[in-house]
């Protein structure tokens, strides 16, 4: 069995090479970031992502209703 030689980094190289992916909570440091609505954003963006996704579930909503109708109408 051949053995992979592995890098192993000092803690001022892991502190400069921060990615998104190790800020979420689960790290234990939360970025503040929930639904793409940050800490300190306008209040533009704001209302703009929540009448996004409020129009998204609302389409989504009316869609499946009007599907499951079409089921009905083609089931008898």
């Amino acid at each position: 069995m051949k053995v992979l030689p592995t890098v192993t980094r000092s803690e001022s190289e892991k502190g400069s090479n921060d990615t998104r992916s190790d800020k979420g909570c689960g790290s234990g440091r939360c970025s503040g970031d929930i639904f793409g609505i940050t800490a300190g954003a306008e209040k533009d963006e704001v209302i703009r992502n929540i009448t996004i996704y409020i129009v998204s579930g609302v389409v989504m909503i009316v869609i499946a209703y009007l599907i499951s109708k079409l089921l009905t109408v083609l089931v008898g």
